[in-house]
């Protein structure tokens, strides 16, 4: 299921993976979310079209809505500058420059269809009603302020980490997939 195996995915960057499917063909396909667009945009603009599609919903279920929450932190003690910054930030006017350019999608209703790479415009109805269950959060947003949280070595990126290099050097699988469980459940009791 892994191009070149658990070894490759320990060492694989995003863009890389992304660039296997779209441009190498060397994999089938790469779940991303709408920051893949910008990606093949930028490295590799004359890749052939690419297939889009949601992630399929479950036997007899809907497909899932998950976004990923952001947040603009203005420091104390920040100017003048820094709130009209941030102020800015929160107006539809931004919202339609970032969509324009990939990688979001805004629950401003004011930022209108048309403003949208057309590969996201499908996404928008789902992302502004939220589906029939409402919107999910991504992983990284529920983990948040627990021990499994962060990337690069830390929480769950650690833990995964180590489950696929335990599967390169040979281990048995069930014996992996049962520690890295174990250590996933003690990691989610500790808080930061």
């Amino acid at each position: 299921m892994l191009l070149g195996g658990p070894g490759r995915a320990l060492v694989v960057q995003f863009e890389d993976s992304v660039l296997d499917v779209v441009q190498r063909q060397r994999a089938a396909m790469v779940l991303g979310a709408d920051f893949v667009l910008p990606v093949v945009q930028r490295l590799a603009p004359d890749a052939p079209p690419v297939n889009w599609f949601p992630v399929p919903p479950p036997p007899g279920g809907v497909p899932p809505v998950v976004v990923g929450g952001d947040l603009a932190v203005l420091l104390a003690g920040a100017g003048p500058g820094g709130h009209e910054l941030v102020d800015w930030l929160s107006r539809p006017e931004a919202a339609r420059d970032w969509a324009a350019a990939g990688g979001f999608v805004s629950l401003h209703s004011d930022v209108d269809v048309p403003d949208y790479p057309e590969q996201y415009r499908p996404l928008l109805d789902q992302v502004r009603h939220g589906g029939p269950d409402g919107l999910g959060f991504d992983l990284s947003d529920r983990l948040a302020g627990s021990g499994l949280s962060g990337g690069d070595g830390r929480g769950l990126w650690r833990l995964l980490q180590r489950f696929l290099a335990e599967l390169r050097r040979g281990g048995e699988t069930g014996r992996v997939v049962e520690d890295t469980v174990r250590q996933l459940v003690a990691a989610a009791r500790v808080r930061r």
